[in-house]
């Protein structure tokens, strides 16, 4: 490649520049989750126990686990690529019983991603994490964002893929008993920016000035 009316240094600065923007965007292009990374569900019903406490694999492949009070769950994840740089995270859990019986302590009902998270093969921040709970129906019983609620744990950036910490998880008052048959949580999550690209926009800075000072010349 010939770039006329440049010396050997500008030439040098625009083909790295070039290099390194290449792999940044080759690289942020591809799924940000671990495939067969390991992570644990856990549900608890206010003060009561747990009801759901396994581990599952991130390969998008079905998978079962028995509740402690009786019934089945199957778990499913996926990652949808959203952008260069940002994926959506699914988990679900759908189970042939209530997921929160009665008489499992107070009328709350928790959902957490313990201290066994989600992995990703980078650096992530997380964007959004919604808890949504499904009745037998279909129909949404509850659903809120706790992206807050992360923040304050003290792990957004980079996010450790708890939910919304290793030992606390998120909930809604007043769910048990509403036969809650589905638990989704969704998160979008973006990858940080990795030091070439940071490099990168250094070079560009400087490859500004270096032209501003050849017209100047």
């Amino acid at each position: 490649m010939k770039i006329s009316g440049m010396n050997q240094s500008g030439r040098t600065c625009i083909i790295a520049l070039g290099a390194v923007l290449m792999l940044t965007v080759s690289a942020s292009a591809l799924p940000l989750a671990v495939d067969g990374g390991s992570y644990r569900i856990r549900t608890l019903s206010g003060g009561g126990g747990l009801n759901l406490n396994s581990p599952f694999t991130f390969d998008g492949v079905s998978e079962n686990a028995v509740l402690n009070f009786g019934g089945n769950v199957t778990v499913t994840e996926s990652e949808t690529v959203l952008s260069l740089f940002q994926s959506r995270i699914d988990v679900i859990v759908e189970s042939d019983t209530d997921i929160f019986p009665a008489g499992q302590g107070n009328n709350a009902a928790f959902t957490n991603l313990g201290a066994d998270g989600l992995d990703f093969i980078n650096d992530v921040r997380v964007l959004s994490g919604v808890l949504r709970y499904r009745s037998e129906t279909g129909a949404v019983v509850r659903n809120n964002d706790f992206i807050n609620q992360i923040r304050n744990q003290g792990n957004p950036d980079p996010w450790d893929g708890t939910f919304s910490a290793p030992n606390f998880g998120p909930g809604f008052l007043n769910t048990v008993q509403l036969d809650i048959r589905q638990i989704e949580m969704s998160f979008v999550v973006e990858q940080i920016i990795p030091e070439p690209a940071t490099a990168a926009l250094g070079l560009m800075g400087a490859m500004g000035l270096f032209m501003r000072r050849r017209r100047a010349a």
